[in-house]
């Protein structure tokens, strides 16, 4: 069964997906913005780093008499501690000093410089914070969630007296450590943005019954019109286009009204010519009994002449044929006597699953029948509906001849009405015959009469309901029987 949204669902859905979209932009606006405070941050925090370690190797290069400046700032105890107090900061991973060459005279690290092979390697730097905070959002999401992290530069050149550039000072920063801190304010978003979803849904489902209230009394009214309630009044909001409606609502019943004999009228003619009908079908039923009878009769008389026997065999097969014409014609023009009743469709479709059930149990026809126990009880002549909804399940089981699933369900509909459904996953039917399966002698089976949709049409259309197929090749077929529900009985 193919499932469908109500206009109140695509609604609440589409509000919500809006919402969604907005929050999702907003979002990703919001940490662009963060990760570029963060990487601003964390370059101001190296700048400090980087600052105070020029400051201390400024004043060793001033005081040094030795002429090895790169020895007296390796020795300078001062200068060490700053690099190594530089670790307590986050987002540092590492302080070092360099001379021109790149090689490295001071490290946070004792082992880079007191090694000689470690001294001669390269600073693990990818590139300068400076141009990655000058790069695009998706470039700094990208280093930042880069697999194992990266680890970018902030430089500051180091100058001697005279303004001659000795080598520089590098701090390095890690994007793991900024990655964290993001990872920490997005579940910090997490609840607010679910609170803001969970709110979206609940105002769109009550804006939903705002907008939507007006068709449910639409529709109500027209069904009130349907049973020849003329004199209906609407209550409809005070709005230009919905007072247009009301009016025109209003108009139909009185036309309707004003016209309430014409329809009488046109009812008379139509028992009238029932009965007429009836009459003449049985006055050509009699003559079609007499002549089955008298052909009896000649085929005994003309004994065994094989010519004689076939041309009265094709004979004897019109008259049976014209006596099955009669014969439905004479349903359909007389006046079914119904005896409707409060009838419960849980038991009914329960004893016609049990038969359909026994129906497709040799092709492997699965029948699940779904039906709520409080759902309300309808007006009807149980045989008469029995008999069409079990119609609709053997057609069903048929149609299923590999297997299938044959799904017999009921439901109460928001205007108080009843539907029942019957669903298989058959050879389904095609479209252009859609419009034709309700037709009398219509039919698609090898073998079929045409008449078995056409009595369940009728029959529904006696139980002042409605009936609708559904199909596609290959897909199955869904019949939708929609019936009017037994009014409640108040106590007094």
């Amino acid at each position: 069964m193919r499932f469908r949204l109500g206009m109140k669902a695509k609604q609440v859905i589409g509000v919500t997906f809006i919402v969604a979209l907005a929050i999702a932009a907003l979002t990703a606006v919001y940490v662009g913005l963060m990760v570029r405070e963060w990487l601003k941050e964390t370059q101001a925090l190296g700048e400090v780093v980087a600052s105070t370690a020029y400051q201390r190797a400024f004043a060793v290069a001033a005081a040094d008499t030795t002429g090895d400046l790169a020895g007296a700032l390796r020795a300078d105890p001062g200068l060490r501690s700053i690099l190594e107090a530089s670790l307590y900061s986050k987002s540092v991973t590492f302080a070092a000093i360099t001379d021109a060459r790149g090689l490295v005279i001071a490290h946070n690290d004792p082992d880079r410089m007191f090694d000689p092979a470690l001294a001669q390697a390269p600073l693990a730097i990818g590139g300068r914070l400076s141009d990655l905070i000058d790069a695009g959002p998706i470039a700094q999401l990208r280093a930042i969630y880069a697999p194992g992290g990266d680890t970018y530069d902030v430089e500051q050149p180091l100058l001697i007296a005279g303004g001659s550039a000795f080598g520089a000072i590098h701090v390095g920063v890690s994007t793991l450590l900024i990655r964290g801190q993001m990872d920490e304010a997005l579940r910090g978003l997490r609840w607010p943005i679910l609170g803001v979803l969970a709110g979206t849904v609940l105002i769109a489902m009550i804006l939903a019954n705002i907008v939507l209230r007006p068709i449910s009394v639409i529709s109500s009214g027209v069904a009130r019109l349907g049973r020849g309630e003329f004199d209906v009044a609407v209550d409809l909001p005070d709005d230009a286009e919905l007072r247009d409606v009301s009016e025109s609502i209003k108009a139909i019943g009185a036309r309707l009204a004003a016209g309430g004999e014409a329809p009488h009228r046109d009812a008379t003619r139509l028992v009238a010519l029932s009965r007429l009908s009836a009459g003449i079908a049985h006055e050509i039923k009699n003559p079609l009994n007499a002549m089955s009878i008298h052909l009896e009769l000649l085929r005994t008389q003309m004994g065994g002449s094989r010519e004689a026997t076939e041309h009265l065999a094709v004979i004897t097969g019109q008259l049976r044929r014209l006596d099955e014409v009669v014969q439905t014609f004479l349903k359909f023009s007389r006046p079914e006597q119904l005896t409707l009743k409060p009838t419960s469709l849980l038991t009914l479709l329960n004893d016609i699953g049990h038969v359909a059930e026994a129906e497709g149990e040799r092709a492997g026809v699965h029948v699940v029948i779904d039906c709520p126990a409080d759902l309300p009880d309808v007006r009807a002549d149980a045989t008469s509906l029995q008999n069409a909804l079990l119609n609709l399940a053997i057609n069903g089981c048929q149609a299923m001849p590999q297997g299938g699933t044959l799904q017999i369900a009921a439901a109460r509909l928001p205007d108080g009405r009843v539907a029942v459904t019957v669903a298989d996953s058959g050879v389904g039917i095609p479209a252009d015959q859609l419009d034709k399966i309700f037709n009398l002698y219509f039919t698609t089976k090898d073998g079929g009469s045409g008449i078995g949709l056409a009595m369940v049409y009728r029959t529904v259309q006696l139980h002042d309901g409605d009936i609708k197929v559904e199909s596609a090749p290959g897909r199955g077929t869904t019949f939708t029987v929609t019936l009017p529900a037994e009014p409640v009985q108040t106590a007094t």
